[in-house]
C-alpha cells in the first residue's frame, strides 16, 4: 500500500467532485440573481404602469411617466402602432378601459444595469470557484496525508519483520 499515492487518488477525486459540486452551486446561484433582478425590474415597471393607470381613471391628463430610475410608462391610443423594443428591456402590457375609451399602457425598463452586475458576477465566479475547488482539494491532500500516516509507519514496520523474527509485532 503506496500512502501517498491514496492521498494523491483522494485529493484528485476531491478535486473532481468539489469542482463539480462549485460548478453546479455557482451556476444555480448565477441563474437565481438572474431571475430575482428580473422579477425586481418587472415589479418595478408594473408598479409604475399601475402608478399611470390610476392616475387615468382619476381624471389625470397624463400620458406618460419617466421614472428617476429609468422605467418608462405610456399611454397608447388603439390604433397606433406600440414603441419599439430597445434591446434587452423588460416591458408590461396592459389594456384598460377608461370612461368607455379602450387604452393600451406600456411600461418598460432597460435591463442594462443587470445585464453588467451579471457580467462582474460571472467573472467572479470564474476566479472563485476553481480556486475554493484547488483549496478545498489541498486541504483534503493534507487532512488525508496525515490521516494516513500511521497506516504508513505501520506498514513500513511489517516490511521489516521477517519470518524469523517471532516476537516482533505490529501494534
Amino acid at each position: 500500500m503506496n500512502v501517498v499515492s491514496d492521498s494523491g487518488r483522494v485529493t484528485f477525486m476531491v478535486l473532481a467532485v468539489a469542482s463539480c459540486l462549485y460548478a453546479l452551486l455557482g451556476a444555480v446561484g448565477f441563474l437565481q440573481v438572474a431571475n430575482s433582478g428580473r422579477n425586481a425590474i418587472r415589479e418595478r415597471v408594473t408598479e409604475v404602469v399601475d402608478q399611470l393607470e390610476a392616475g387615468l381613471r382619476a381624471g389625470s391628463p397624463t400620458v406618460s411617466i419617466n421614472t428617476p430610475d429609468g422605467v418608462t410608462a405610456l399611454v397608447v391610443a388603439p390604433g397606433n402602432a406600440l414603441p419599439q423594443a430597445f434591446g434587452a428591456e423588460i416591458r408590461v402590457d396592459r389594456d384598460i378601459t377608461v370612461g368607455g375609451t379602450a387604452l393600451h399602457l406600456v411600461g418598460r425598463a432597460s435591463q442594462a444595469r443587470l445585464t453588467e452586475s451579471l457580467r462582474s458576477l460571472f467573472r467572479g465566479l470564474w476566479i472563485a470557484i476553481p480556486s475554493a475547488a484547488v483549496i478545498t482539494a489541498l486541504l483534503a491532500g493534507l487532512a488525508t496525508r496525515r490521516a494516513l500516516r500511521p497506516v504508513g509507519n505501520i506498514t513500513r514496520l511489517a516490511e521489516t519483520i521477517g519470518g524469523n523474527d517471532t516476537d516482533a509485532r505490529v501494534p
